[in-house]
């Protein structure tokens, strides 16, 4: 026999032995169990899993809970025919979202959020890798990562300054809107980097977009909250037909997430082509941009990059600052602790400043135990794994979504004791200096290669805020009628990003000589 026809011979076997072994292995796999859970309802329709008994508000704590219970840091539960893979401790994240973040990566493809909504098409938060185009999440995420590196962020501590400077003078005016004080704190912070564009004193359309469009997130990217997400053939069904809100509501929301993407934009690429385009992100992108035929594709980029600063940026430092204003209610201690030391380094002369953050690492440890203490993303967004896998002889499927708990992993007593208490002398050294080995609450800003690429510049503005709060104003309980102390509870609504509930508190400037320092600004 020829040595060709040989060799053709031997290529084929090694071939056949390389299926027959793939195809032993996906037996193997596929007899292995799924993680631990709870047992899914209707046994006569299987297919509809655990979507009816799944917890319908403060899922983190029951996912933990189901940890305790069947003894697992990874748990299972299934939505229709999809599989959903919840980690509830630090290693299990870890060892899947890191150290296989290869195929742990992927976002999974909603029908509500990602297709009827529109977010999955240009949001890189909830962007999947495209097969039609391997390079779009990436052509995204580079675009950003250049503008938002720990060192490119310094860029924009004046418009952040500011910012910080006008939350200050609306809370001299309303202490008790200290959230609507934060929330366009945020939005001038963010509007002004990315477009070039100035802020209304009240109601400004902008501002709100993004906070309905934060909404909308929070509405549509919980699991099982949506028939139509188990049951996707249910999108064709007509608007008008009875039973059809969803598609209503859809096609609603969807006009909403295309304004936040499309009008500011627009408004500086018109300025920019009239000559009255002020510095921003979106200005300096534009400006780069070469014509040729990948301009349109470019320009998309740049849309979603800054659209998603403008929307992911905003509502988690109006929720941080939310949490600082109770943390400081229940723990005064803390709030003096804190103002002796910008006392000690600024003397009553100025605020602090950027340059000032070495010399205060108590604030710092306040900021750091906030994004541990209660998490704005306590579930962080639902990653997706592309490839049948295997993890602690338990069987993940292709396909399945996999939540990071970070509540849990944040709330873990062997690496945070009294996890429930808020401490930010955890994060120092007996010295009050940072402790550089103190774990830091990563899990915050998500998971491997989906973590936030806008963190720098977010904790950043949360710094600012909280040590020019902390240097000019007081914070303590109200009373009630009778002159009682009044005990905030802690209570939170059940969202993607979570608000605490609205708390009575008593915010006052420290003194004649702060309130005059503010209006002197």
């Amino acid at each position: 026999m020829p040595s060709s026809s040989l060799r053709a011979l031997d290529a084929l076997a090694a071939a056949a032995a390389v299926y027959l072994v793939k195809q032993l292995i996906d037996q193997w796999k596929e007899r292995l169990p799924l993680p631990p859970g709870p047992p899914g309802v209707l046994l006569r329709l299987p297919f509809f899993g655990n979507m009816f008994n799944l917890p319908k508000h403060h899922e983190w704590i029951h996912y933990a809970d189901w940890s305790r219970e069947y003894k697992s840091d990874i748990v299972h539960f299934s939505v229709g025919r999809e599989h959903v893979i919840v980690l509830n401790s630090a290693e299990a994240a870890t060892d899947l979202f890191d150290k296989r973040s290869a195929i742990y990566s992927d976002r999974p493809w909603t029908t509500m959020s990602s297709e009827l909504v529109g977010f999955g098409y240009w949001n890189i938060v909830f962007m999947p890798y495209s097969p039609q185009n391997p390079t779009l999440w990436r052509d995204h995420r580079r675009v950003f990562d250049r503008q938002m590196s720990p060192d490119g962020v310094k860029r924009f501590r004046p418009q952040e300054t500011l910012a910080v400077h006008e939350m200050l003078r609306r809370l001299l005016a309303a202490p008790q809107d200290y959230a609507d004080h934060a929330r366009h704190m945020a939005g001038q912070t963010i509007l002004s980097i990315a477009y070039g564009l100035d802020v209304k004193p009240t109601d400004d359309p902008y501002i709100k977009i993004g906070e309905i469009a934060n909404d909308i997130v929070a509405a549509t990217t919980v699991p099982g909250s949506w028939l139509v997400d188990a049951l996707s053939f249910l999108k064709y069904v007509p608007a008008w037909f009875p039973g059809a809100g969803f598609k209503r509501q859809a096609n609603e929301w969807r006009r909403v997430a295309d304004a936040m993407l499309n009008e500011p934009f627009e408004i500086t690429k018109a300025a920019m082509a009239q000559g009255t385009a002020r510095d921003s992100v979106t200005a300096l992108l534009l400006q780069e941009l070469e014509d040729g035929p990948d301009r349109a594709y470019k320009e998309r980029l740049i849309k979603g990059a800054t659209a998603i600063m403008y929307g992911a940026g905003s509502d988690t430092t109006v929720v941080v600052i939310e949490n600082f204003f109770l943390a400081m209610t229940l723990y005064p201690q803390v709030l003096a602790r804190a103002q002796a030391e910008v006392d000690r380094v600024v003397a009553g002369q100025r605020l602090p400043d950027f340059d000032d953050q070495p010399s205060l690492p108590y604030i710092t440890a306040i900021l750091k135990e906030l994004l541990r203490w209660q998490q704005v993303d306590t579930l962080a967004v639902p990653h997706k794994v592309t490839e049948d896998d295997v993890y602690r002889g338990y069987f993940i499927p292709r396909g399945s979504t996999i939540i990071g708990n970070a509540w849990a992993i944040l709330h873990d007593e062997k690496t945070y004791p009294d996890p429930h208490t808020f401490k930010p002398e955890r994060w120092l050294l007996p010295d009050g200096s940072l402790d550089p080995d103190a774990k830091d609450p990563t899990p915050f800003f998500g998971f491997g290669r989906r973590l936030c690429p806008g963190r720098h510049l977010a904790t950043e503005s949360m710094w600012l805020s909280l040590a020019c709060i902390i240097a000019t104003f007081s914070i303590s309980k109200a009373c009630d009628e009778d002159g009682n102390e009044i005990t905030p509870e802690i209570v939170y609504n059940t969202a993607l990003l979570s608000h605490p509930a609205p708390f009575p508190t008593v915010v006052l400037p420290r003194s004649r000589g702060h309130e005059a320092s503010i209006r002197d600004l």
